[in-house]
């Protein structure tokens, strides 16, 4: 308790003493801790490095060969040294893992570019690679004290290291995408971004307020340089639909001049002053809108949760069986429903409904309710609410007007949605509160990615503070997204913070290339055995590649023998699932 009480009062005047500390403990917050290393920080004559996890390494080196090594037996005391001197090779090489993963500062294993983290080349060199591929496997973004990998326990033991210095060893890496802000962001909720034309880029929509603003923001564009308030009141709006210089906004109890607790209105941004038309009043909220056979058709929360635009006024549409509609899609001449179904005792029943303009038909074979769709490569693709219960379960699911069926692009734990579904080309992008199935990562919201062209560079995840409603995918491989997040970037040497929306991941999606996390879902699918030294079998037919996105060769079911391949990591992949193949 003394030793404590010590250092809760030496560490303000240590880390006063040096500035660079500041720079080392957001590199490794253990430094708080270490008050050698912190004394051998302000003694050390050592050449300062531009490179703060370099200088770190380098400093937590010097201070572990000058620890006492009492307690040590003399086969650890040898592991120590031996590791000492691999951890002194790896900072003079000064190749250290990029987090292209992350927005935020995190641990990475073992990179894209097959880079180990420190405690990973400890392991490799050490002669312990296979710890190391594992740990990257399945807690490639875990801190040390939270592997759960039982040989790595066993291994520490041996090295002479304790589980205290391996922490302090391991750094995190910031990310290093490109990410462009736009101004101070948006404070609140935003639930949708458009691109329009005119002298706004985009259109935000949602609750929130603005820069130099106090007012409750339902609307706002972006010109280049600001946002500038378009509609202040109170309310939602939930959904935006551009067509040039009109834009429909569909929301709740939206008020603003004239207009009291409506529910859609028409926008003008021609015109130097917005000119605003009422186009609906519902007495609830609308939450989504669809064209099919030539009408306008919208839904929500409110009496029945259908209804359509015919003979100049809406019209409520009955739909039995179902309770609450989130979201309708046009899809194979058919007007497709989602929702939970009416009567449910306990947990909601998802409901999903074809409409043909008549009749009502429902279709069977979702385990969730559904909350957004999307189309990709021919397929409405569904996405659904995992609702409580602490289990693991399929996001997103795949109706081809015949069948549902799970994805398999995305799997994650309870308390998960998918919000909105975007596509662009060949990808396949999924936004929403995603609670990643991997314990070490708690609860992060962010993003998924599924590309046909590369799918081995898929499914990967932005971590936030908070759910993404929606995103854009523009034409030069930028993502725009908005939602309900916090996040601090830093630019001209200050921090910002970004509510809401307001961050471009220039190129993001090029640069993310693990599949560790890619689930397989079929259970009849395997690959055996895995990892291989030549002989392999596969169930399914697919593409094997290798990680720099290169075709080796086609997959059909069958007996192979990669004995010829250079050891390494490949990927199979097909329609469905990615798995990664390792050749020892």
């Amino acid at each position: 308790m003394k030793n404590l009480i010590l250092l809760i009062f030496l560490f303000p005047l240590l880390a006063f003493s040096n500035p660079k500390l500041k720079d080392l403990i957001e590199v490794n917050s253990n430094w708080k801790q270490q008050t050698d290393g912190i004394e051998y920080l302000n003694k050390s004559s050592e050449l300062k490095s531009d490179n703060d996890i370099l200088y770190h390494l380098m400093l937590v080196e010097k201070t572990l060969r000058q620890r006492p090594v009492n307690g040590l037996n003399e086969t650890q005391k040898h592991n120590r040294i031996k590791y000492l001197n691999i951890l002194n090779s790896y900072w003079k090489a000064g190749k250290v893992p990029l987090n292209t993963y992350h927005l935020k500062r995190t641990p990475v294993f073992i990179d894209e570019n097959r880079t180990h983290c420190a405690v990973g080349y400890l392991l490799q060199q050490g002669g312990y690679a296979s710890i190391a591929e594992s740990i990257n496997r399945d807690q490639k973004f875990a801190y040390i004290q939270e592997i759960t990998n039982p040989d790595l326990k066993i291994w520490q033991v041996q090295s002479g290291l304790s589980v205290e210095e391996l922490a302090w060893i391991q750094p995190s890496y910031p990310f290093e995408g490109t990410s462009i802000s736009f101004g101070q962001g948006l404070n609140g909720i935003v639930n949708d971004i458009k691109k329009t034309t005119g002298k706004y880029q985009y259109i935000a929509a949602g609750s929130f307020k603005i820069e130099s603003n106090n007012q409750n923001i339902l609307m706002a564009g972006w010109d280049g340089n600001k946002w500038n308030a378009i509609v202040a009141g109170t309310g939602v709006i939930n959904k935006l639909k551009v067509a040039n210089y009109i834009i429909t906004s569909y929301g709740s109890n939206i008020t603003f001049g004239n207009f009291n607790q409506i529910e859609i209105f028409e926008t003008n941004i021609e015109t130097s002053v917005p000119k605003h038309t009422l186009k609906g009043e519902f007495n609830g909220a609308v939450t989504g809108f669809e064209t099919y056979k030539g009408l306008e058709y919208v839904c929500g929360l409110f009496n029945e949760g259908l209804a359509v635009f015919v003979n100049s006024a809406w019209k409520i549409i009955p739909v039995d069986g179902i309770d609450t509609i989130h979201c309708i899609k046009t899809f194979k001449n058919n007007l497709i429903i989602g929702g939970k179904e009416t009567f449910q005792l306990t947990t909601p029943n998802p409901a999903l409904i074809s409409y043909d303009g008549t009749n009502f038909q429902k279709i069977d074979g979702l385990s969730f309710q559904p909350k957004c769709f999307g189309i990709y490569q021919g397929l409405l693709m569904i996405g659904v609410t995992l609702g409580s219960g602490g289990k693991t379960s399929e996001l997103l699911y795949e109706f081809d007007g015949f069948n549902v069926e799970k994805s398999g692009f995305i799997k994650y734990t309870s308390g998960s949605e998918v919000r909105s579904i975007i596509t662009n080309k060949n990808k396949l992008l999924i936004v929403g509160a995603i609670r990643q199935s991997v314990p070490w990562q708690g609860s992060s919201y962010g993003l998924s990615m599924y590309d046909s062209d590369q799918p081995q560079k898929s499914n990967f995840i932005i971590t936030l503070d908070g759910p993404v409603n929606t995103a854009i995918m523009t034409g030069n491989d930028s993502i725009i997204i908005a939602g309900e997040f916090k996040y601090n970037v830093k630019s001209g040497g200050r921090s910002e913070i970004l509510f809401g929306c307001g961050i471009v991941f220039e190129s993001g999606y090029k640069e993310i290339s693990d599949i560790s996390d890619k689930p397989i879902l079929n259970t009849g699918f395997k690959i055996y055995p895995n990892p291989t030294k030549g002989l392999i079998n596969f169930s399914e037919q697919g593409i094997l590649y290798d990680l720099s996105s290169r075709k080796v060769m086609d997959i059909f079911e069958g007996d192979y023998n990669l004995e010829n391949l250079p050891n390494g990591i490949y990927i199979f992949s097909n329609k469905r699932y990615n798995m990664r193949i390792i050749k020892e």
